[in-house]
């Protein structure tokens, strides 16, 4: 049986410009599985040109030593079309339970410019050469392992920079994989993301936003056959308009919660839960140096966040996040600084409050499914 043991989803990182011909790409991804064989997804889903493959090797060791070549048709150098992703063959490589794996790539193109990418915050999953600070992604995307009669249980993480950058959901699988319980996961998020629209702000960063999350939710989720859908979205669709993008583009509740029961629908059309995080407070908070918060946003948010709080195994993170005495501020211990996003501590503290709302619900979903979801 093949499992998914990590996955990161990319975005258009075009204005970035980064240069890979003649570097090595190096990471380390911790996971929870363990497996005889193995293979993984490379993307160069956001370039029009041919990325080719010089080498991409897989090891348990930061020293590559004794790696294994992932290869496709046989082939250790090959190409990836433009703005496609494809798997490698499963190879035979042996991986001891939850090991850290070890990724070496060399990866070029015509125009020494790569857009498809990820960034993070969080190294608590995956570390790039250096070990510390943000963790640039390209090339590797998911990574599968044929694990026997072993079934994890899957859970993804689906949102806007919140989740993206790693800290929370990071966190939360982290102190899963400190369990004996067979689980795994991925990050989903993207920066700028939002429920309803696409990207429309006049902003650098706008092609990197995303399709709106109701319609990437299919491919950038559903796809990997979660069993839970932890869902943080819908901050940038109250922030960005007025800020960079139209005010006219700030939606009622009621389209907001359509577009929520859209999630909830796809999800439950495919067997996996979707499970929301309340929207959390962005008070003080300014976007292209305008100020994007203002009493009917808040107003807004909280109608938002009463509906959710109305679904089936909502977690309450926005009353978590808050401020006692400011009901509309981020507390000071998560902010970073901006009254938006979480700090490193301020993610790991929500991290810490999801997953101990979230442990009693996993345990009785795998008592439910039995044996399956465990070494049989």
């Amino acid at each position: 049986m093949e499992a998914l043991a990590w996955h990161q989803t990319f975005s258009n990182y075009h204005n970035l410009s980064y240069q890979p011909n003649q570097k090595k790409e190096h990471l380390c991804i911790k996971q929870n599985l363990q497996g005889k064989r193995i293979r993984v997804e490379l993307s160069n889903q956001y370039d029009s040109i041919s990325l080719h493959v010089k080498r991409v090797q897989v090891s348990l060791t930061a020293d590559m030593k004794q790696a294994v070549a992932l290869t496709l048709h046989g082939e250790k150098t090959f190409t990836i079309p433009p703005n496609q992703r494809l798997w490698t063959d499963s190879v035979a490589f042996d991986i001891p339970p939850a090991h850290e794996l070890y990724f070496e790539l060399e990866l070029q193109n015509e125009r020494n410019l790569l857009a498809s990418s990820a960034n993070l915050l969080s190294n608590e999953i995956v570390r790039g050469k250096e070990y510390a600070g943000p963790t640039f992604i390209y090339g590797l995307t998911s990574i599968k392992i044929d694990t026997g009669r072993q079934k994890p249980m899957t859970i993804a993480f689906f949102g806007d920079s919140l989740t993206n950058q790693g800290y929370f959901s990071d966190h939360v699988l982290h102190s899963l994989y400190q369990t004996d319980l067979p689980i795994t996961g991925f990050n989903a998020g993207i920066s700028g993301n939002r429920l309803l629209l696409a990207g429309t702000a006049n902003s650098q960063w706008k092609e990197s936003f995303g399709l709106a999350g109701v319609q990437r939710f299919r491919d950038n989720v559903i796809t990997h056959q979660p069993d839970i859908v932890i869902g943080l979205i819908g901050t940038n669709d109250l922030l960005h308009p007025g800020t960079g993008s139209s005010i006219a583009e700030l939606p009622s509740a009621e389209q907001m919660i359509t577009g929520y029961q859209r999630l909830y629908n796809e999800a439950d059309a495919n067997n996996t839960s979707y499970i929301a995080l309340t929207i959390p407070p962005f008070g003080n908070s300014s976007n292209h140096d305008v100020p994007a918060w203002n009493n009917e946003k808040e107003i807004l948010r909280q109608t938002i966040n009463t509906w959710l709080l109305a679904q089936p195994n909502t977690i309450d993170s926005a009353s978590f996040l808050t401020d006692a005495d400011h009901p509309h501020l981020l507390k000071e211990a998560v902010d970073c600084g901006d009254h938006i996003h979480f700090s490193e501590n301020g993610g790991k503290l929500l991290g810490t409050y999801i997953f101990e709302a979230l442990l009693p619900l996993l345990t009785n979903k795998l008592n439910e499914r039995g044996p399956n979801y465990a070494n049989i």
